[in-house]
């Protein structure tokens, strides 16, 4: 008998025939989150809670499932040392119910970047964080009445909690209007980073990473680590995809590099290249010392991090090279 098949039979002891295999599927992709990451890191869902007991029913099943995990995170090496088994701890579930939430919170977003969609309601309730957190905050109050003074501060504490976790779970839909892959939406968590949703529409698209920027409301969305709520999107907002001129990985440009001691320099470059290279390249070529040149444009310092599609200098670009003594 298969492994698969001697996990679905365990798990028939708690679920329905049909429902077996999804719960298989569930466990397994939990279990190899908690084997990538340290301690209580994450926590499952009452259902996979469920379906990880009934595995743990039988030590030898649980031993073989536990290695084919960590064999493939470790592409057959050596565990040099590590223990083979993942940990199981009834314990955290006597951990303050904050921990517990933030720990259920950090899997649903686990999920949804290792495995590329959000985990399925059925076996991941996304409001289940916040039925246990209501549920905790109706005991701690009925705890407080006895001490009428400490009242009314801890229900406003409360609610503040509350509006946070809110915050934290809501997710919103989203509208990446694109030139090449037509208009579609996305729901997103509004604590995750902009740096998921954008590569995710560069997976969608089949690009690469310097190829596109997003806009919204005409500004560029640059800080790609922040999160979703810090740009100020709400639900049914648009953001629209650019692409860097045309093709950015074949398409070369031609620019002008104007310095008043040596006369111009054409350079033939990728739109995705560096200021930083372009400008080494610059210094070395008319054997200045490196680091004692900054570019503008359109009387603008270039920042060294900066493309030059990132600045929008198109074909015949003209860009000035600067002393840094000399305050060009």
């Amino acid at each position: 008998m298969s492994l698969d098949s001697q996990i679905d039979d365990l798990l028939g002891l708690q679920f329905p025939k049909y429902k077996c295999t999804s719960a298989r599927r569930e466990l397994m992709r939990f279990l190899a989150l908690v084997a990538s990451a340290p301690s209580k890191t994450y926590s499952p869902s009452p259902d996979v809670d469920k379906a990880w007991h009934c595995l743990l029913l039988d030590p030898v099943l649980y031993f073989d499932v536990c290695t084919q995990i960590r064999n493939f995170q470790n592409k057959d090496k050596k565990l040099k040392g590590r223990s083979i088994l993942i940990s199981h701890n009834p314990k955290g579930a006597q951990d303050p119910r904050t921990e517990r939430r933030d720990r259920y919170e950090s899997t649903l977003l686990a999920y949804k970047r290792s495995y590329f969609e959000s985990a399925p309601s059925d076996f991941w309730p996304e409001n289940y964080a916040m039925q246990e957190e209501e549920k905790g905050s109706s005991e701690d109050e009925a705890e407080s009445t006895d001490d009428t003074n400490q009242e009314p501060a801890t229900k406003k504490v409360k609610i503040v909690e509350k509006e946070t976790l809110a915050e934290r779970i809501k997710k919103i839909t989203l509208t990446i209007k694109s030139t090449k892959c037509g208009d579609f939406r996305v729901s997103v968590f509004l604590r995750s980073a902009m740096k998921e949703l954008y590569d995710y529409y560069v997976r969608k698209m089949g690009g690469e990473m310097e190829g596109c920027y997003f806009t919204f409301n005409g500004e560029r969305l640059r800080a790609l680590n922040d999160s979703v709520l810090s740009f100020g999107l709400d639900d049914e907002d648009v953001i629209t995809a650019h692409e860097v001129l045309g093709d950015a990985n074949s398409e070369m440009i031609t620019i002008t590099i104007k310095e008043f001691s040596v006369g111009d320099l054409y350079f033939r470059i990728k739109p995705t290249t560096k200021i930083s290279r372009v400008l080494e390249e610059f210094e070395k070529r008319c054997k200045f010392v490196k680091g004692s040149h900054y570019f503008k444009f359109n009387g603008e310092n270039c920042a060294d991090d900066e493309t030059f599609a990132d600045l929008e200098i198109a074909d015949g670009g003209v860009i000035d090279a600067c002393k840094r003594e000399s305050g060009c």
